[in-house]
């Protein structure tokens, strides 16, 4: 018998060969990697370090790899160097993240086609990579792989700060479904009190931390604080207590307390810092294609003025420059609270320097002076009416004429013990008009009145004006 074997190699890390010097993965993966910022150098540089940055994936034609997770949540970048390949990826979300856990413990798993499983048929995702392409796939997606063509793939694992809740998520689901070691990510326990420790490092030294770092934050303290408790493996005891001397901290209980307090520090701070101002929207309109006229129609409680209009023409085009063609409209800040505006004209013919005005105001010279005024300046050297459109202004409603109110009589009094009533009719009896004070010779002012014989104060003729001041007069 012939037996044939399609090959698929899936797991060559080169870090430590020769190749290493002519890959590089993708510099935002060099950023976010922990074990490239928050492993101990003097480890990495004695070779003691999770080895999964960078593998090499030989495909031949036909070959499948089921459904799976990456090993502790990590998160995967993928260059074909030549050749295709065909993913189906499945959304991380709760439901199905039980669905794959259920389906991973079963043991006719190889017989079940996973997507037939999932009930929100828009997680199913699928993509086709072609030579020279590169895709990342984050944290948690559950996603198979088939290659139609031979193929040759670069690609890494990295763990990373912004998905740290779901990549914890991971490692329970992984020891839950009692996931072998060698299928496991390599000192995954050590590499998080080194990144409990690098982020007390960075809060301590007001390093910037995102929103989801700091929330993610909080699920790593409460796993290093139940893994500390058990201390069932060795080696991140040994990870743990060498994170804790790192920050100067005497226990690993005080670099997790610290941790926690930072932590809160932090987020009062976010609270307590003003949001940022909006930014503000400008809109510029484009210049239209021609130039139109200007009517003003005025309301119908504007007095005389009800039934005219005032139209102004001005030549294309529309986007002239000002010192050619230009109308300006301008809106003096308010006086005085009344309903009346003033409207002037400039007109750019053979005497430049006139003004027409247009009142609109029907009070009298002495009225309040009026609260706006529109004025709109026209200058044009060479105007066709005849090349331009209508355009319509139309002044509001409350535009209308200010009325002056009347000013109320005092009522003067006469020198007498009660003030004179105010329903005394006008044949009987008349206000005085108040004097003006008048400039003594020597330069004060005198407020005198005329005296009577008596010595009484009069009024300007001796004899009494009124019958009531006539009455009042017999009794002096």
């Amino acid at each position: 018998f012939l037996v044939t074997m399609v090959l698929n190699q899936i797991s060559l890390e080169f870090s430590r060969t020769p190749l290493h010097a002519m890959v590089k993965s993708p510099q935002f993966v060099r950023d976010l990697d922990w074990i490239d910022h928050a492993w101990p150098q003097e480890k990495r540089s004695q070779g003691d370090y999770p080895v999964v940055q960078y593998y090499c994936l030989t495909s031949t034609a036909g070959c499948y790899t089921d459904f799976h997770v990456d090993f502790g949540g990590t998160s995967v970048w993928y260059h074909v160097l030549c050749g295709e390949k065909k993913f189906v990826l499945i959304r991380p979300t709760r439901e199905n993240l039980v669905v794959y856990e259920d389906w991973l413990c079963r043991s006719n798993q190889a017989a079940l086609f996973l997507p037939d499983l999932v009930e929100t048929k828009g997680d199913i995702l699928t993509v086709s990579l072609k030579e020279g392409q590169t895709l990342v796939i984050p944290t948690g997606w559950i996603h198979a792989v088939y290659t139609p063509v031979d193929s040759l793939v670069f690609g890494g694992n990295f763990l990373h700060s912004l998905d740290i809740s779901l990549q914890l998520e991971i490692h329970y689901l992984e020891t839950r479904a009692r996931v072998p070691n060698r299928f496991r990510f390599p000192h995954f326990l050590p590499l998080q009190f080194y990144a409990g420790g690098m982020f007390l490092s960075k809060l301590q030294s007001s390093a910037f931390l995102s929103q989801r770092e700091l929330e993610g934050l909080e699920d790593l303290i409460t796993a290093l604080e139940g893994w500390w408790k058990l201390k069932a493996d060795e080696t991140f005891v040994i990870a743990a207590n060498d994170a804790a001397r790192q920050n100067r901290c005497q226990s690993v209980e005080e670099m997790l307390t610290l941790l926690k307090m930072e932590r809160t520090k932090r987020l009062l701070k976010k609270d307590a810092a003003p949001s940022p101002e909006r930014p503000k929207l400008r809109l510029k309109l484009a210049p239209a294609e021609s130039k139109p006229n200007v009517t003003l129609s005025l309301p119908p409680d504007t007095g005389n003025f009800a039934n005219e209009s005032v139209c102004f023409q001005q030549s294309p085009p529309w986007n002239a420059k000002p010192a050619e063609n230009s109308i300006r409209l301008k809106l003096s800040p308010p006086r005085e609270t009344t309903a009346s505006a003033a409207i002037g004209t400039e007109m750019g013919d053979s005497s430049p320097n006139t003004e027409r005005r247009l009142n609109l105001s029907s009070s009298p010279r002495d009225s309040p002076k009026p609260s706006g005024k529109i004025r709109l300046k026209m200058s044009s050297k060479s105007a066709d009416p005849s090349t331009s459109s209508n355009f319509r202004i139309v002044l509001p409603a409350t535009a209308r004429p200010a009325v002056a109110k009347p000013k109320r009589k005092s009522l003067q009094r006469e020198g007498l013990d009660e003030f004179i009533p105010a329903n005394v009719d006008d044949d009987d009896w008349e206000p005085e008009v108040p004097k003006k004070k008048k400039k003594s010779k020597g330069g004060s002012f005198s407020n005198s009145r005329p005296q009577a014989k008596g010595g009484a104060p009069r009024s300007k003729s001796n004899k009494p004006t009124s019958s009531r001041q006539r009455l009042m007069s017999r009794f002096r």
